[in-house]
């Protein structure tokens, strides 16, 4: 997408330049992409916060996602998980693992991809908004890289999650390792150049602890 800068708004090539240097701008983006459409009647939410009784519940979830090898295979889990314990973890493991499993699957049936895709996204942007405040740092870098590759492959993303994500940077930044901090502005540099707004505090909060890293 073509890069077009107006007032708020920064051109996705000063990416590198504005990390290093004062950011005036409230936020910077290439444009919006779209909302995922709602493309089939889903299951509704019936997760919730429960206690350390479920941890082996969850636990086994998550490791059902992590080695889901396809988009409806991950779409199923996810149903279930909806209706299970639909944890911090599990939410940030389904965002990563969509991301991979959807790259990789590019271009095998395309039409029932798109499909289970639109309603994965939908369904994980909805429990995301819910709980972006209770993210951790691993959970912050693991969703936008699964989202950054989903607008990479030229799928449909919330603006609104990224939005919700990326502002809870500026409260995480300063406890992420070198693998979270590298992630995440990985993730960010993708989702501008597809079009996907960040907030510059994001982009400012991360880039400083890369920079005490250094």
């Amino acid at each position: 997408a073509a890069a077009v800068a107006r007032s708020g708004v920064a051109h996705a090539g000063c990416l590198a330049s504005m990390m290093g240097t004062g950011l005036h701008a409230q936020r910077f983006a290439v444009g919006v992409l779209p909302p995922s459409s709602h493309r089939a009647a889903l299951a509704s939410f019936s997760s919730r916060d429960r206690t350390t009784s479920s941890f082996e519940a969850a636990k086994r979830v998550n490791e059902k996602i992590e080695v889901s090898t396809s988009v409806g295979e991950l779409l199923v889990r996810v149903v279930r998980a909806s209706h299970e314990d639909f944890n911090a973890v599990i939410r940030s493991t389904a965002w990563s693992k969509l991301g991979k499993v959807a790259v990789r699957g590019e271009g095998q049936g395309r039409a029932r991809s798109s499909d289970d895709i639109a309603n994965t996204v939908q369904l994980l942007s909805r429990e995301t908004l819910r709980a972006a405040g209770k993210m951790a740092p691993q959970h912050l870098s693991s969703t936008l890289w699964g989202i950054a590759k989903l607008a990479e492959k030229g799928a449909e993303v919330d603006a609104a999650v990224v939005q919700a994500v990326s502002e809870q940077a500026p409260r995480l930044a300063d406890k992420m390792v070198p693998k979270r901090v590298s992630r995440t502005l990985y993730a960010i540099a993708r989702l501008v150049e597809r079009g996907v707004e960040v907030d510059l505090p994001a982009v400012r909060a991360v880039s400083e602890q890369a920079g005490k890293m250094a």
